[in-house]
């Protein structure tokens, strides 16, 4: 029971996350390309695995649509230096989080 229990809460976890983060995909590696044309398939691996890992150490993840990229570009500063984010996980974060964000 115990083990199901488990199961059933990482689950759950994890269809909550990619439900509101944008999934690999050649259409959502294309919208980061199109504000950010050095953006390769592996950035954005790397960018949504350092969003999930560095974000939700601190707070349940926000869709990148809760906020508009102006929104983000005030917010994300302090809250990628609390994460404790590599420069190269910040610069990530921050491209993958401002091209899906709420026009």
């Amino acid at each position: 029971m115990r083990i199901f229990l488990i199961l059933f809460f990482c689950g759950t976890i994890f269809a909550s996350c990619s439900s509101v983060i944008p999934t690999l995909s050649f259409d959502n590696v294309g919208i980061v390309k199109s504000n950010y044309p050095d953006f390769t398939k592996e950035d954005f691996i790397l960018a949504r695995d350092a969003f999930i890992t560095r974000c939700s150490g601190c707070h349940n993840l926000p869709s990148p649509k809760t906020h508009t990229k102006y929104e983000w570009k005030a917010l994300l500063p302090e809250m990628l230096n609390d994460s404790k984010a590599t420069e190269n996980e910040k610069e990530l974060i921050t491209k993958f989080i401002i091209s899906f964000s709420k026009n």
